[in-house]
């Protein structure tokens, strides 16, 4: 939602200035249609997959050291996915 809105602010922003002419406002805007792309995406995801694991009914009846373990093991893939 927040996207759309920071993309028609841009929009509002590139047809009010007087400088650009029209061909650089119609690229500027083709570049706003692009999917949203983050150098941390992957991480992103690997950060959903942790958390919906913890949440899921397998490891809220785990013992502790089984949780320690998958947060250990998920959470260098993190960091591997961070530090890419």
């Amino acid at each position: 939602m927040h996207i759309v809105i920071v993309k028609l602010f841009l929009v509002k922003q590139l047809f009010k200035t007087t400088k650009l002419d029209l061909s650089d406002s119609l690229m500027n805007l083709a570049y706003l249609n692009l999917p949203d792309i983050s150098f941390f995406s992957d991480a992103k995801v690997e950060l959903d997959q942790i958390i919906s694991s913890l949440e899921s009914a397998h490891y809220a009846n785990s013992e502790q050291g089984k949780i320690e373990e998958y947060i250990r093991t998920e959470g260098n893939e993190l960091l591997r996915c961070l530090f890419q």
